[in-house]
């Protein structure tokens, strides 16, 4: 007979452990549920480094999702507007919660020249003196023309970047302005690129830049084009 009653008196411990460890989980579980949260942005899918991030396609590769606060990544990134027309740093693996430390603005110099270029595009520097470069004038974004013996023989070359010794720019209203250069990066095809090389080795190096008006650049036509569309 003692042995039935201790039984049941084990039997009822363990009932009543199992009740006390649920009514535990159901009171862990609401202080969970009544912390504070912070809506971010989830990674979908694996984003290498390199993509730019396009608002337009946000619902393929973005999620929001409620974190709570204690969870949520330094410089969180709540809006697809805080890094619309961003370049992605670092890989960004799916699941992963969105820092703003794994972008970069476009066309900042963090981006590195790559991230300017689009899609069929390459970087091209050739030689460039002062007297052979319009004595110093041409600047980053500029639009230019080579000319040799033979005439013009590329047209509408967009400079991309300027190089020069920090002992070649002098302060200009509080910034530096190149004043004399080595070269210019461009912004061409391959097959330009390939042309381009050519003629430096036929000439010897003998040609020179032309200098467009800033309104009869690329650019500016483009810019032309984008307020007819608007009007």
């Amino acid at each position: 007979m003692k042995r039935v009653y201790l039984i049941a008196l084990v039997v009822a411990l363990m009932a009543g452990s199992a009740t006390f460890a649920f009514a535990k989980q159901l009171i862990d579980s609401s202080k969970i549920e009544g912390r504070a949260t912070q809506e971010v942005l989830v990674a979908l899918v694996d984003i290498p480094a390199g993509a730019t991030i396009n608002k337009e396609k946000k619902d393929e590769m973005f999620v929001t999702k409620k974190i709570v606060v204690d969870f949520v990544v330094p410089q969180h990134v709540s809006k697809i507007e805080e890094i619309d027309g961003c370049v992605v740093r670092a890989p960004i693996l799916a699941n992963e919660q969105l820092s703003k430390t794994k972008f970069v603005a476009q066309n900042s110099g963090e981006a590195g020249l790559s991230y300017d270029l689009k899609e069929g595009e390459v970087a091209y520097s050739i030689a460039a003196s002062g007297v052979q470069g319009v004595d110093g004038y041409i600047q980053e974004g500029d639009s230019i023309d080579i000319i040799a013996n033979e005439g013009v023989l590329f047209e509408n070359l967009e400079v991309l970047k300027v190089a020069t010794n920090q002992e070649a720019t002098e302060a200009k209203d509080g910034e530096k302005t190149v004043t004399r250069y080595t070269s210019f990066t461009l912004r061409i095809t391959p097959d330009i690129a390939e042309e381009i090389y050519k003629m430096e080795q036929d000439t010897a190096g003998q040609f020179k830049f032309i200098l467009h008006a800033k309104i009869d650049s690329p650019s500016a036509d483009m810019a032309a084009e984008d307020t007819d569309a608007a009007e």
